[in-house]
């Protein structure tokens, strides 16, 4: 590795953060991006709220209400942790033991422990009228302080804050431990007491104790406690160089409209979903609305670079899909209509929206609806229920659907909002988008006993679309729905720093007993490969497993896969384009020993190196340069100058 580094050096290519092997280079964007998302992170209940800062002036908190970013979804064994040196979530582990979390987990923002973690918070909902279904990891919630549990760990006090959510009406009653059910206590104090039994750490087992509880104003001695902590490391650290001086988060309001015949969305909720979230441009996190009474009939979004000036917001759109899609991820929409909604607002002003309707451009299921006519009248009967729902929710009155738009109609309101957003954001750039097609190597991949690397993961396991990371806005797009009932059969995604044969970088299955959260980062043991060869050519997947799944450690390459797992991995690969073009198609080969494998990833890692970074320093300066024109041409315009 050194000697191929030097040799990039001799050609002048630009290698950016070297790392101690030389090539082991981070992307400024990733830098960026991971210093603008620590950057808009506040312990203050503002950064929480859903609502942008226009509508929140003059609002009063409460001292016990605080902000959590949530990392493990309430039920799940997979223990995700946000990462400051990215910004993404990575799976810090799937839990060793038969254990699921028993409530939403997270940490409250700029705070600190003893254990040099920020101060970490469990989100409660013992009550409902239906399922509860948990926070997604990612999100931002608000949460009301209810108590405290002392705990300590390996590695020092590590307190739990109990919370529930603050604006979730039926746990409106919980205000302290003694409204929390008994039981509720007892099981999350098992859980704690528990959940690393199975686990070691440097060849030591690991151990939690919980040394008690305590009420909530305990809790708020200890969260003033970690935000001093959290204020003296930050001056400490104030007179070290900023990583960076951009602090725009990357707006995916700005995401570019380029198809003629569909509309880019956001998803914002999954469809089946009882979340409602805010998307707040300032931040690019979603922020925890409210639980609706009933789900979303739709994957509920908003239509990239539309805006609707009397309630400044983009057109929301609600997508009608077979298979619930990825939320937070961009996808084209054919437009077959809309619902005309009117309501009025806290101020007594009459105020009217639009609901587009619309459908995947890319799915072979929906293809035959081009218009409202082509869909069931009791279904839009639903959503025009629902949507008088969400707006009584909302804190609306008088909340009545008016009309029906047919396509031609309602593509029309979509050209007037798009002109809206063209006249009203003069700068439509996304800054900071991570580009994770760079994210480095990790130091032990050298070592090919113990191959470990960094994975993204794309579409999980059990999924039925096709999602691929988009450098250029740093989010997942969805490609298409599988055209065949089938599903993946392990969570696919990409390893960095690599191209493969079509230009892309290399793909990888990881191979895990429940899904990977979608957009999350993964280290995985490399265990081999399955050779195919499709349209384009040859198409080398890898196999992978996540490093820290325990139920998985003794398997060390593809031979020790049970049979029936490579069946069907070979089979899913065989036969998952059957219905998509004649042309397109995919045939396995082969599989690859690991040995093999880290040969071939070796292979294009240098072809990363040597083709796709220097090209993307080139792009990069050529964006720059055209941004500069840009802003030169409007200076020289309002001052009156001629061009």
């Amino acid at each position: 590795s050194y000697s191929f580094c030097t040799l990039l050096r001799n050609l002048k290519m630009p290698l950016v953060g070297d790392g101690r092997d030389g090539v082991q280079s981070t992307d400024e964007s990733i830098v960026a991006f991971a210093t603008v998302r620590e950057q808009v992170m506040s312990s203050h209940p503002s950064f929480g709220d859903w609502k942008p800062p226009r509508d929140r002036e003059g609002q009063q908190w409460r001292n016990d209400v605080v902000p959590c970013v949530i990392e493990v979804t309430r039920g799940s064994p997979n223990k995700y942790e946000m990462d400051k040196d990215t910004g993404m979530l990575v799976l810090d582990r799937v839990l060793h033991s038969a254990v699921h979390y028993p409530g939403d987990y997270g940490y409250i923002p700029a705070t600190l422990c003893g254990d040099g973690d920020p101060l970490d918070l469990l989100v409660i909902s013992p009550y409902s009228a239906q399922e509860y279904q948990g926070l997604e990891p990612g999100v931002v919630a608000n949460c009301r302080i209810v108590g405290l549990m002392d705990m300590e760990d390996e590695s020092g006090r590590d307190e739990k804050i109990i919370a529930v959510l603050a604006d979730q009406r039926s746990c409106s009653h919980i205000t302290s431990l003694e409204s929390v059910p008994p039981h509720l206590r007892m099981e999350i104090q098992n859980f704690f007491e528990n959940y690393k039994l199975l686990e070691k750490k440097n060849g030591k087992p690991k151990w939690a104790k919980v040394l008690g509880w305590g009420e909530r104003e305990k809790a708020l001695e200890v969260l003033a406690e970690s935000k001093q902590r959290y204020e003296a490391k930050k001056l400490e650290d104030s007179g070290r160089p900023s990583r960076f001086d951009n602090s725009w988060a990357p707006n995916m309001l700005h995401a570019p409209q380029t198809n003629e015949d569909s509309v880019l969305c956001y998803i914002n909720a999954s469809k089946g979903s009882t979340a409602s979230y805010g998307y707040r441009h300032d931040t690019s996190f979603r922020h925890y609305r409210y639980t609706l009474d009933m789900p979303y009939p739709g994957d509920n979004g908003w239509i990239s670079q539309t805006w609707q000036r009397a309630i400044h917001k983009p057109l929301d759109i609600q997508i009608i899909t077979a298979f619930a899609l990825v939320t937070e991820s961009l996808v084209e929409v054919r437009i077959v209509g809309a619902l005309e909604r009117e309501y009025r607002c806290a101020d007594g002003k009459l105020q009217r929206d639009y609901k587009m309707i619309g459908v995947p451009s890319e799915d072979p299921r929906s293809v035959h609806i081009s218009s409202l006519s082509h869909i069931n009248n009791a279904i839009l009967e639903h959503y025009e229920r629902f949507f008088e729902h969400s707006a009584v929710l909302n804190g609306k009155t008088d909340v009545r659907m008016v009309r029906r738009l047919e396509t031609a109609e309602a593509i029309e309101v979509f050209k007037e909002h798009h002109q809206h957003y063209v006249e009203d954001f003069p700068d439509k750039n996304i800054y900071n988008a991570p580009n994770l097609w760079c994210l480095p190597w990790g130091g032990e991949v050298v070592d090919d006993t113990k191959p470990e690397l960094m994975a993204v993961i794309e579409c999980p396991k059990d999924a039925c679309n096709k999602y691929e990371f988009n450098k250029e806005v740093g989010n997942l797009v969805l490609q298409r729905p599988l055209y065949s009932a089938t599903h993946w059969p392990g969570n696919y995604g990409f390893i960095p720093q690599t191209v493969a044969e079509d230009g892309r970088p290399v793909n990888v299955l990881v191979l895990s007993n429940h899904p990977l959260n979608e957009f999350s980062l993964c280290v995985v043991r490399i265990l081999g490969a399955i050779k195919c060869t499709d349209e384009k050519g040859p198409d080398i997947k890898v196999i992978a497993v996540p490093k820290k799944e325990p139920r998985m450690r003794e398997w060390s390459d593809v031979g020790q896969v049970p049979m029936h797992i490579k069946d069907e991995i070979e089979n899913f690969f065989n036969t998952y384009k059957a219905l998509e073009a004649e042309w397109r198609f995919c045939k396995v080969q082969t599989w690859i020993s690991r040995e093999e494998t880290m040969s071939y990833l070796k292979l294009a890692h240098t072809r990363f190196f040597l083709f796709v970074l220097p090209m993307e320093h080139v792009d990069e300066r050529l964006k720059k340069l055209e941004n500069e024109n840009k802003n030169l041409r409007r200076k020289l315009i309002s001052t009156g100058t001629k061009l």
